[in-house]
């Protein structure tokens, strides 16, 4: 039944883009199915889940929602663009957008509504300069799993715990990596989808 209902969630995923909401109602009813059959119960259920990252994921989700319907994205993706003028270099566009993103989902906690916000202007800045968006929105939507060089969440403060290191001694190999995986994730996006 975990299996099955891992399969529907990543299927409603991946379908979002043609049927919209209801892509998120799939994986809301496989979690439901999983707690209806027995496989977790309520209080199991209401303890995994904590309140401040519902509230900071649901929160961001209804800004970026907000900021889309209202034209705020695409005013911002105008004014960046005129403010960049024609002459800058995509690569240096997108990796900028990728640190923010990066950045700012891990000071967040809510890498999927940081996503949200930024690809989107991303998009709108590119299409403004008349760049092909397309390596912009697949570099900024894997960079929001990519800021792994503060200890605040996650791995990286399991690993700078359990090893006991100083925060120079954590920042002195997770730093370079961070950029180094930064700078390969955007010139790979490029590489995939031509910018021109």
């Amino acid at each position: 039944m975990v299996y099955i209902c891992f399969v529907v969630g990543i299927i409603g995923m991946i379908l979002y883009s043609f049927i919209g909401d209801p892509g998120y109602a799939l994986c809301a009813v496989s979690a439901s199915v999983l707690l209806f059959v027995g496989v977790l119960d309520f209080k199991e259920v209401r303890d995994s889940m904590g309140a401040p990252i519902i509230l900071m994921s649901a929160g961001v989700i209804g800004v970026a929602e907000a900021l889309g319907v209202t034209g705020l994205t695409n005013l911002v993706g105008e004014t960046v663009a005129g403010m960049l003028g024609g002459s800058v270099n995509p690569f240096i566009l997108i990796f900028v957008f990728c640190v923010l993103t990066s950045v700012l989902a891990t000071m967040t906690g809510s890498t999927i509504g940081t996503v949200l916000v930024f690809a989107p202007m991303a998009v709108a800045t590119c299409v403004n300069l008349g760049l092909n968006p397309t390596a912009a929105a697949a570099a900024i939507v894997v960079s929001g799993w990519n800021g792994h060089f503060l200890p605040i969440d996650g791995l990286p403060a399991m690993c700078m715990g359990i090893g006991n290191y100083s925060l120079k001694e954590f920042w002195k190999f997770t730093i370079p990596q961070y950029f180094i995986r930064l700078l390969a994730l955007t010139a790979g996006c490029m590489l995939m989808f031509p910018v021109a």
